[in-house]
């Protein structure tokens, strides 16, 4: 009887680390989506080092940031090269969503890009 609680206990555990996996990938493939619509062609998007950064540990995972590269075809049909991207939580929006992403290569200041990266991700 105490095996069958301590399997049972272990499932429950094993179930509850996949509904945050599933939450994390969730906010990581709305990111990806939101990224994707600001390219060219969002179709060609392709993405590496995606993840995501929260500010502490114990963070609200509402607060999670979404970070990572992309590459999409640029206006002469060639791939442009991997940008850096920083998609941030919206502070009273519904959970989940994320604000319009930034971009590296459409930032009006590459250093304050450069120290929003620093600081989020």
């Amino acid at each position: 009887m105490a095996r069958m609680r301590r399997l049972a206990a272990a499932m429950l555990l094993l179930t509850g680390c996949n509904l945050l996996v599933s939450a994390d990938q969730r906010r990581i493939d709305a990111a990806q989506q939101e990224v994707a619509a600001l390219l060219r062609d969002p179709a060609t998007a392709q993405f590496r080092n995606v993840r995501i950064k929260r500010t502490t540990p114990s963070a609200d995972p509402d607060m999670a940031f979404v970070c990572g590269e992309v590459n999409g075809i640029n206006a002469f049909g060639g791939r442009a090269g991997f940008k850096r991207f920083i998609a941030m939580p919206k502070v009273n929006g519904p959970d989940g969503d994320l604000m319009r992403p930034l971009l590296e290569e459409t930032s009006p200041s590459p250093d304050a890009f450069a120290r929003e990266w620093a600081t989020a991700c």
